[in-house]
Protein backbone atom coordinates (compact mmCIF):
# COMPACT_ATOMS: atom_id res chain seq x y z
CA UNK A 1 0.00 0.00 0.00
CA UNK A 2 1.30 3.62 -0.88
CA UNK A 3 2.03 6.06 1.97
CA UNK A 4 -1.76 8.11 2.68
CA UNK A 5 -2.29 11.52 0.83
CA UNK A 6 -1.41 14.63 2.84
CA UNK A 7 -4.21 16.85 2.85
CA UNK A 8 -2.81 20.58 3.06
CA UNK A 9 -5.15 23.11 3.38
CA UNK A 10 -6.98 25.85 5.60
CA UNK A 11 -7.59 24.64 9.30
CA UNK A 12 -6.53 21.03 7.84
CA UNK A 13 -2.91 19.21 7.94
CA UNK A 14 -3.36 15.65 8.25
CA UNK A 15 -2.87 12.31 6.56
CA UNK A 16 -6.47 9.94 6.44
CA UNK A 17 -6.78 7.59 9.27
CA UNK A 18 -8.13 4.86 7.41
CA UNK A 19 -5.56 4.64 5.40
CA UNK A 20 -2.95 4.94 8.17
CA UNK A 21 -4.92 2.12 9.83
CA UNK A 22 -5.12 0.44 6.58
CA UNK A 23 -1.23 0.35 6.32
CA UNK A 24 -0.59 -2.02 9.15
CA UNK A 25 -3.94 -4.33 8.61
CA UNK A 26 -2.24 -4.68 5.04
CA UNK A 27 1.01 -5.74 6.45
CA UNK A 28 -1.05 -8.81 8.51
CA UNK A 29 -2.31 -11.65 6.79
CA UNK A 30 -5.99 -11.46 5.68
CA UNK A 31 -7.48 -15.05 6.50
CA UNK A 32 -11.24 -16.93 6.22
CA UNK A 33 -11.08 -16.58 10.11
CA UNK A 34 -9.82 -12.80 10.08
CA UNK A 35 -12.80 -11.62 7.16
CA UNK A 36 -15.63 -13.83 9.06
CA UNK A 37 -14.45 -11.76 12.28
CA UNK A 38 -14.77 -8.55 10.40
CA UNK A 39 -18.09 -9.58 8.64
CA UNK A 40 -19.31 -10.01 12.44
CA UNK A 41 -18.27 -7.19 13.53
CA UNK A 42 -19.32 -5.16 10.84
CA UNK A 43 -22.94 -6.62 11.12
CA UNK A 44 -23.07 -3.78 13.75
CA UNK A 45 -25.51 -1.62 13.51
CA UNK A 46 -28.34 0.70 15.14
CA UNK A 47 -31.40 -1.80 15.70
CA UNK A 48 -29.23 -4.92 15.36
CA UNK A 49 -29.14 -7.57 18.11
CA UNK A 50 -25.96 -10.26 17.79
CA UNK A 51 -26.01 -13.92 19.09
CA UNK A 52 -23.00 -16.21 19.21
CA UNK A 53 -22.33 -19.75 20.36
CA UNK A 54 -18.89 -21.54 20.84
CA UNK A 55 -18.58 -25.30 21.78
CA UNK A 56 -21.07 -28.43 22.19
CA UNK A 57 -23.10 -29.23 25.16
CA UNK A 58 -21.78 -28.50 29.14
CA UNK A 59 -18.77 -26.79 27.42
CA UNK A 60 -21.12 -24.52 25.19
CA UNK A 61 -20.99 -20.44 25.20
CA UNK A 62 -23.64 -18.51 24.59
CA UNK A 63 -23.86 -14.81 24.19
CA UNK A 64 -27.97 -14.53 24.10
CA UNK A 65 -28.98 -11.89 21.69
CA UNK A 66 -27.83 -8.32 22.48
CA UNK A 67 -27.90 -4.75 21.16
CA UNK A 68 -24.71 -3.87 18.85
CA UNK A 69 -25.07 -0.95 17.51
CA UNK A 70 -21.54 -0.42 17.13
CA UNK A 71 -18.41 -1.81 16.75
CA UNK A 72 -16.92 -1.73 20.39
CA UNK A 73 -20.66 -2.75 20.93
CA UNK A 74 -19.85 -5.57 19.58
CA UNK A 75 -16.13 -6.34 20.95
CA UNK A 76 -17.68 -6.18 24.12
CA UNK A 77 -20.84 -8.37 24.25
CA UNK A 78 -18.45 -11.16 22.78
CA UNK A 79 -15.69 -10.35 25.49
CA UNK A 80 -18.35 -10.41 28.33
CA UNK A 81 -19.68 -13.95 26.83
CA UNK A 82 -15.83 -15.36 26.73
CA UNK A 83 -15.79 -15.90 23.18
CA UNK A 84 -12.75 -13.49 22.71
CA UNK A 85 -10.24 -11.63 24.92
CA UNK A 86 -8.98 -8.46 24.05
CA UNK A 87 -6.44 -5.53 24.72
CA UNK A 88 -5.04 -2.08 23.08
CA UNK A 89 -2.62 -2.02 20.61
CA UNK A 90 -2.57 1.94 19.78
CA UNK A 91 -5.48 4.35 20.80
CA UNK A 92 -4.88 8.29 19.90
CA UNK A 93 -7.31 11.39 19.18
CA UNK A 94 -6.98 13.35 16.13
CA UNK A 95 -5.55 15.92 18.19
CA UNK A 96 -2.39 13.95 19.27
CA UNK A 97 -1.13 13.57 16.23
CA UNK A 98 -2.14 14.49 12.29
CA UNK A 99 -4.47 12.27 11.33
CA UNK A 100 -8.44 13.20 9.70
CA UNK A 101 -9.69 11.31 12.47
CA UNK A 102 -9.50 9.53 15.93
CA UNK A 103 -8.11 5.72 15.53
CA UNK A 104 -7.44 2.76 17.59
CA UNK A 105 -6.13 -0.76 17.15
CA UNK A 106 -6.91 -3.93 19.28
CA UNK A 107 -5.29 -6.89 19.08
CA UNK A 108 -7.99 -10.52 19.99
CA UNK A 109 -7.81 -13.80 20.77
CA UNK A 110 -10.34 -16.61 19.69
CA UNK A 111 -9.92 -19.59 21.77
CA UNK A 112 -12.31 -21.80 20.09
CA UNK A 113 -14.16 -21.40 17.36
CA UNK A 114 -17.69 -19.81 17.15
CA UNK A 115 -20.60 -18.80 14.99
CA UNK A 116 -23.04 -15.77 14.85
CA UNK A 117 -26.06 -14.41 13.48
CA UNK A 118 -28.10 -11.40 13.95
CA UNK A 119 -31.29 -10.12 13.63
CA UNK A 120 -32.63 -6.31 12.82
CA UNK A 121 -35.44 -4.68 13.77
CA UNK A 122 -36.98 -4.98 10.27
CA UNK A 123 -36.73 -8.72 10.41
CA UNK A 124 -36.73 -9.79 14.06
CA UNK A 125 -37.76 -12.81 13.26
CA UNK A 126 -35.46 -13.93 10.47
CA UNK A 127 -32.15 -14.23 11.67
CA UNK A 128 -28.99 -13.91 9.05
CA UNK A 129 -25.72 -16.40 9.82
CA UNK A 130 -22.38 -15.16 9.64
CA UNK A 131 -19.34 -16.85 8.60
CA UNK A 132 -17.78 -19.34 11.65
CA UNK A 133 -15.13 -17.48 13.48
CA UNK A 134 -11.81 -19.58 13.19
CA UNK A 135 -10.00 -19.93 16.39
CA UNK A 136 -6.65 -17.30 16.30
CA UNK A 137 -4.95 -13.54 16.89
CA UNK A 138 -6.45 -10.76 14.96
CA UNK A 139 -5.95 -7.11 14.88
CA UNK A 140 -8.79 -4.86 14.36
CA UNK A 141 -8.42 -1.55 13.14
CA UNK A 142 -10.89 1.42 13.55
CA UNK A 143 -11.37 5.20 12.85
CA UNK A 144 -13.68 7.71 14.65
CA UNK A 145 -14.02 9.37 18.13
CA UNK A 146 -16.82 8.04 20.51
CA UNK A 147 -18.74 6.01 17.26
CA UNK A 148 -16.07 4.11 15.76
CA UNK A 149 -16.48 2.72 12.73
CA UNK A 150 -14.11 -0.57 11.57
CA UNK A 151 -11.42 -0.08 9.22
CA UNK A 152 -10.55 -3.80 9.08
CA UNK A 153 -9.53 -6.87 10.52
CA UNK A 154 -6.41 -8.81 9.55
CA UNK A 155 -4.48 -12.10 11.22
CA UNK A 156 -1.21 -11.12 12.83
CA UNK A 157 1.67 -12.92 11.17
CA UNK A 158 3.12 -16.05 13.12
CA UNK A 159 6.44 -14.69 13.67
CA UNK A 160 4.93 -12.16 16.34
CA UNK A 161 3.31 -15.12 17.88
CA UNK A 162 6.15 -17.77 18.07
CA UNK A 163 7.51 -16.33 21.66
CA UNK A 164 4.39 -15.55 23.49
CA UNK A 165 0.45 -16.82 24.14
CA UNK A 166 0.04 -13.88 26.66
CA UNK A 167 -2.16 -11.07 25.13
CA UNK A 168 -0.14 -8.11 26.96
CA UNK A 169 3.13 -9.47 26.05
CA UNK A 170 1.50 -9.65 22.49
CA UNK A 171 -0.33 -5.73 22.84
CA UNK A 172 3.04 -4.45 23.56
CA UNK A 173 5.24 -5.99 20.94
CA UNK A 174 2.37 -5.29 18.51
CA UNK A 175 2.93 -1.64 19.71
CA UNK A 176 6.25 -1.14 18.52
CA UNK A 177 5.32 -2.93 15.59
CA UNK A 178 3.05 -0.59 14.34
CA UNK A 179 4.67 2.39 15.27
CA UNK A 180 7.99 1.15 13.08
CA UNK A 181 5.63 0.51 9.77
CA UNK A 182 5.42 2.88 7.07
CA UNK A 183 2.48 4.66 6.55
CA UNK A 184 1.05 4.46 10.01
CA UNK A 185 3.77 7.12 11.89
CA UNK A 186 1.72 10.50 12.44
CA UNK A 187 3.28 12.47 14.70
CA UNK A 188 5.62 14.02 13.14
CA UNK A 189 5.45 16.63 10.34
CA UNK A 190 8.59 18.42 8.78
CA UNK A 191 8.07 20.92 6.47
CA UNK A 192 11.09 22.17 3.79
CA UNK A 193 11.04 25.68 1.67
CA UNK A 194 11.97 25.10 -2.16
CA UNK A 195 13.44 28.07 -2.46
CA UNK A 196 15.58 29.26 0.64
CA UNK A 197 15.74 25.43 1.73
CA UNK A 198 15.00 26.00 5.20
CA UNK A 199 13.62 22.86 7.14
CA UNK A 200 10.86 23.10 10.23
CA UNK A 201 9.37 20.95 12.04
CA UNK A 202 6.36 19.76 14.47
CA UNK A 203 5.32 17.37 16.68
CA UNK A 204 2.07 15.56 18.61
CA UNK A 205 -0.43 17.43 16.50
CA UNK A 206 1.16 20.92 16.86
CA UNK A 207 0.41 23.42 14.11
CA UNK A 208 3.61 25.80 15.26
CA UNK A 209 6.65 24.35 13.60
CA UNK A 210 10.46 25.03 15.08
CA UNK A 211 13.55 25.46 12.93
CA UNK A 212 15.92 22.69 12.64
CA UNK A 213 19.03 25.22 12.65
CA UNK A 214 17.84 27.50 15.83
CA UNK A 215 15.71 30.18 13.24
CA UNK A 216 12.35 31.87 13.57
CA UNK A 217 9.46 29.47 13.50
CA UNK A 218 5.58 30.32 12.23
CA UNK A 219 2.10 28.62 13.14
CA UNK A 220 0.38 26.83 10.54
CA UNK A 221 -2.41 29.32 11.96
CA UNK A 222 -0.88 32.19 9.63
CA UNK A 223 0.14 30.26 6.12
CA UNK A 224 -1.41 31.15 2.95
CA UNK A 225 -1.38 30.37 -0.97
CA UNK A 226 -2.58 26.95 -0.51
CA UNK A 227 -2.52 24.63 -3.46
CA UNK A 228 -3.65 21.49 -1.78
CA UNK A 229 -0.05 20.04 -1.63
CA UNK A 230 2.13 23.37 -0.50
CA UNK A 231 2.05 26.71 1.52
CA UNK A 232 4.05 29.63 0.50
CA UNK A 233 7.34 29.95 2.63
CA UNK A 234 6.59 31.92 5.71
CA UNK A 235 9.86 33.59 5.65
CA UNK A 236 11.35 34.20 2.59
CA UNK A 237 7.69 34.34 0.30
CA UNK A 238 8.79 33.31 -3.05
CA UNK A 239 9.32 29.69 -2.51
CA UNK A 240 7.03 27.08 -1.66
CA UNK A 241 6.62 24.89 1.11
CA UNK A 242 6.40 21.38 1.09
CA UNK A 243 4.89 18.38 3.75
CA UNK A 244 5.67 15.23 4.98
CA UNK A 245 4.48 13.70 7.74
CA UNK A 246 5.98 10.41 9.81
Amino acid sequence: MSRPELEVSLYTLHVDARDAVAAVLDAGIYTAGSHALMTVLGAAAPGVTLSAQAGQDDATIRLMPTAVSTVDDALTALASAGLLAGRTVWNETSAEAYLSDGRALTVVRVSSPFTASTHDGETPNRARQLPPVSAGWYLIGVVGGTVRSLVGVASIPFEYLAWTADIGDLAERLTSWAAEMEGFGASRCDAQCSTCQRRWYAEAGAWRFHSESGGPGWDYDDAYGFDGITIVCPLCTVGRVAFAIS
